[in-house]
């Protein structure tokens, strides 16, 4: 798995997450680090994650980064590294406003 998601955060150009289970959460966690590192350690930019938040899917995920924004675990700033799309076309015109697509 390592070496899938190191491949996937290499070669990707920006990351859309669907409702899924433990390895969906593992893999929306390396990403978002991995934009975390690029763009406050290794002077890249990040690239963009999006949650596709189907139904509300990733609400308690929302609510749970912003508890953490809120005690001070993650930086306000730190916000820009994910964006929360609820239809697909939401994700898509993020995207193409990111120029990704």
């Amino acid at each position: 798995m390592q070496n899938r998601k190191k491949a996937m955060i290499t070669h990707g150009d920006a990351f859309l997450t669907l409702p899924g289970g433990i390895g969906t959460f593992d893999e929306l966690g390396e990403v978002i680090a991995a934009a975390y590192m690029a763009h406050n350690y290794n002077g890249g930019t990040s690239k963009p994650v999006v949650l596709l938040n189907t139904q509300g899917f990733f609400n308690p995920v929302v609510t749970f980064l912003e508890n953490a924004i809120g005690q001070k675990m993650i930086r306000d700033t730190d916000r820009q590294h994910w964006h929360v799309a609820d239809t697909p076309q939401d994700a898509f015109d993020y995207l193409v406003s990111e120029e990704v697509l």
